[in-house]
C-alpha cells in the first residue's frame, strides 16, 4: 500500500510534467488560407499573410484556375507547406524577382503548383525544400532553383527555364521531366557542384548549355547516381548529356539517344556525344544509340578518368573526328558483357579507341563498325577473355577463349524491346556468342549472373553465359 507521502510525491511530479507540457508549443502550425473565394482576392499580399504563421497554406480563389502575380520575395522562416490544389499558378511576369528564400533549418513544401515567368530565380534554398507535382516553366533567371541545403523534387516538370537546378548541397530528383532548359554555363538541366545527388525515373529532353559543358547534367566534386532515366536530344559544348568533371558517377538502367556535343568550328573542342567523365564512372545495364561526338572523340562516351561498362549496348553512335564511335578512352577502361555494333568514327577512327592507358574487354562483342575498324588507337586492347570481334584488328586470342573474324549473328532488326528497362540487340539462334562467355566473369560483380534485361545467366540449356549484353534463351 502506498504511503501518503509517496502518493504526494507522485502527484506532484505529474503536476510538474503537466505544467511543462503546457509550456511547450504544439508542433503543428495552423497555416492560413489565401483568398476569400474569388480570383481577385488571391494576391501576393494575401499569400504573405497566410504564410506568416507557418503551417499548411491553402487557397480559396474560386473553382477555376487562377494566376497570382508575385510582386515581392518571400522569406520562409517557419515550417510551411503550400498546396495549390492543381489550380494555382505563381507568375513573376518576367520581372527580376525571387519568389521564395528558405532559411537555414526551415522546411518548405510545395505541391500541386505551377510557377512561371520569374525574371530571377524561383527559389533559393538554404534549409529543406520539397517540390512535388509542380511545373516550373519559363523562369528566365540564370537558375530556377538554387539549392544550398537539402532539395527533394518529385513528379515535377521543368520546361523552358534557364538552368533548372543549381545544387550546392544534397539533391534527390525522382520521376521528373526536364525539357527545353538552357543554361548559360555548366549544365542545361542540372549543375551540381558538391554533395550527394540521386536522379531516378526521370527524362531529359532537348536541354542545352552554351558556353557550358553539358546539355543535361554537369557534375563536379559530387557522388551521383542516375537510375532508370532517359536522355535524348540534349546538346552541350563538351558533352551532350552528362559531364562529370570530378567525383564518382554511377549510371544504371538508363538510355542515351540522339545526344551530341557541339564542338568548335575547327573541331578543337567537344568530347563525348552522351557522356564525358574526367573521374570515376560506372555504367551498367544502359543503352547508347545514335549519339554524336561533334568535336574530338567519343560518339557515346569519352573517358578521361576510370570507366567500367557492364551489361550495356552501344549501337550506331558516331564520332566526328579521330576515334571512338562508341567509346574514346584516354584512361583505364574495362568493358564486360557488353555489345557494341554499328558504331564508327567518320575520320578513320574506330568503334573503340584507346589512347594513353589500358583498355580491357571481357565477354564482349565488338562488331560491324560503320566507319573504320572495330578497335583502334595507339594502345592495344587487352583481351580479358571470351570476346568476339567481327574483324581481326582487336587482336583477340583463341587461347583466351576469344573469337576473331566471326559473325556474331546479331538480330538484323537491331535495337528492340526485348524486355527489361532498356532496349537491346538480340543474338540469333546458332550465334557463336551463345554459351561462349566465361562463367566466372558472368558470376562476378558487376554482372552477377544477370544480363542487361535482368534475366538470369546462363540461359536455359546453356552451360555458360552468352557473350555480350543479351543472354540467349531458346
Amino acid at each position: 500500500m502506498q504511503t501518503p507521502r509517496a502518493a504526494s510525491t507522485v502527484y506532484g511530479g505529474l503536476g510538474l510534467l503537466l505544467l511543462i507540457g503546457l509550456a511547450v508549443p504544439p508542433p503543428a502550425l495552423a497555416g492560413g488560407v489565401v483568398g476569400t473565394g474569388t480570383a481577385a482576392s488571391c494576391t501576393t499580399t494575401a499569400l504573405v499573410t497566410a504564410m506568416a504563421g507557418g503551417g499548411t497554406v491553402t487557397f480559396r480563389c474560386g473553382p477555376a484556375p487562377v494566376t497570382i502575380p508575385i510582386t515581392t520575395s518571400m522569406q520562409v522562416v517557419k515550417q510551411t507547406a503550400i498546396d495549390g490544389g492543381g489550380l494555382v499558378t505563381f507568375s513573376g511576369n518576367g520581372q527580376s524577382n525571387l519568389f521564395f528564400e528558405v532559411q537555414k533549418g526551415v522546411q518548405l513544401t510545395l505541391t500541386n503548383l505551377t510557377t512561371r515567368d520569374a525574371g530571377g530565380s524561383f527559389a533559393y534554398n538554404f534549409g529543406r525544400l520539397t517540390v512535388a507535382n509542380c511545373t516550373l516553366s519559363n523562369n528566365t533567371g540564370p537558375v530556377a532553383l538554387y539549392n544550398l541545403g537539402r532539395l527533394t523534387v518529385s513528379k515535377s516538370t521543368f520546361a523552358d527555364n534557364g538552368q533548372a537546378i543549381l545544387n550546392d548541397g544534397t539533391l534527390a530528383v525522382e520521376d521528373c521531366t526536364f525539357v527545353g532548359n538552357f543554361g548559360t554555363g555548366f549544365g542545361g538541366a542540372i549543375t551540381t557542384l558538391r554533395g550527394k545527388v540521386t536522379v531516378s525515373n526521370s527524362t531529359f529532353t532537348r536541354n542545352g548549355s552554351a558556353p557550358g559543358s553539358a546539355g543535361a547534367i554537369f557534375s563536379d566534386s559530387t557522388r551521383m547516381t542516375v537510375t532508370n532515366s532517359r536522355f535524348s536530344n540534349n546538346r552541350g559544348l563538351l558533352s551532350g548529356a552528362i559531364y562529370n568533371r570530378t567525383g564518382r558517377v554511377t549510371v544504371t538502367n538508363s538510355t542515351f539517344t540522339d545526344n551530341s556535343n557541339a564542338g568548335a568550328v575547327d573541331g578543337s573542342f567537344g568530347s563525348g556525344g552522351a557522356i564525358f567523365s574526367g573521374d570515376r564512372l560506372a555504367v551498367e545495364n544502359c543503352t547508347f544509340s545514335n549519339n554524336h561526338g561533334g568535336g574530338l572523340d567519343g560518339g557515346a562516351i569519352n573517358n578521361g578518368g576510370r570507366l567500367t561498362v557492364a551489361n550495356s549496348t552501344f549501337a550506331d553512335n558516331r564520332a566526328a573526328a579521330s576515334g571512338g564511335g562508341a567509346i574514346y578512352s584516354g584512361a583505364p577502361l574495362m568493358i564486360i558483357n557488353s555489345t557494341l555494333a554499328g558504331n564508327g568514327a567518320t575520320e578513320g577512327g574506330a568503334t573503340l579507341y584507346g589512347s594513353g592507358s589500358t583498355l580491357t574487354l571481357k565477354n564482349t562483342i565488338v562488331a560491324n563498325s560503320a566507319e573504320g575498324d572495330n578497335c583502334g588507337g595507339p594502345v592495344a586492347v587487352v583481351d580479358g577473355g571470351h570476346n568476339l570481334d567481327s574483324g581481326s584488328i582487336c587482336g583477340f586470342s583463341s587461347a583466351r577463349g576469344s573469337l576473331s573474324n566471326t559473325d556474331p549473328h546479331l538480330d538484323p532488326a537491331g535495337l528492340a524491346d526485348n524486355g527489361g528497362p532498356t532496349q537491346t540487340i538480340a543474338v540469333e539462334a546458332g550465334s557463336p556468342a551463345i554459351n561462349g562467355g566465361s562463367a566466372t566473369t558472368c558470376a562476378r560483380a558487376p554482372v552477377r549472373n544477370y544480363d542487361q534485361r535482368a534475366l538470369v545467366r546462363p540461359g536455359f540449356g546453356s552451360a555458360s553465359c552468352t557473350i555480350g549484353a543479351y543472354e540467349f534463351y531458346p
